[in-house]
C-alpha cells in the first residue's frame, strides 16, 4: 500500500477536462477537505456545485494556489425568492374597509 502524495511536485499534473472532489483538491492546495467544503459553502474560494456536491476544476484549483481574489456569486445561480401569488389576510381586510 502506497502513501498519498505529499509534495506537488509528486502529484499528477492537473488535467483541464475533469473535476476534482475536496480530498484531491486538499492535496494541491495544501489546505484540508474541510477547510475546501467550508469556503465553498461560503462561497469564499472558487467552485463548482453539481447538485449538493462541490467540485474544482484545475482552473479553479490553480486560481486557489494563486490566491486569486474570488467575487461571490451571492445566489446569483439560485431560484429567486417566490413571491405571493394573492394578497394577505390583513392586506384584503385592509383594502376591503377602505
Amino acid at each position: 500500500m502506497s502513501s498519498p502524495p505529499t509534495a506537488i511536485e509528486e502529484l499528477p499534473p492537473l488535467q483541464d477536462d475533469r473535476l476534482y472532489d475536496a480530498e484531491e483538491t486538499s492535496q494541491y492546495v495544501k489546505m484540508s477537505a474541510r477547510w475546501l467544503k467550508r469556503a465553498a459553502g461560503a462561497d469564499e474560494i472558487q467552485h463548482t456545485r453539481l447538485g449538493r456536491s462541490v467540485r474544482w476544476s484545475a482552473k479553479n484549483i490553480r486560481d486557489i494556489t494563486a490566491g486569486v481574489k474570488h467575487t461571490p456569486s451571492h445566489g446569483a445561480s439560485r431560484r429567486p425568492a417566490r413571491q405571493a401569488s394573492r394578497p394577505r389576510r390583513a392586506q384584503a381586510a385592509s383594502l376591503s374597509a377602505a
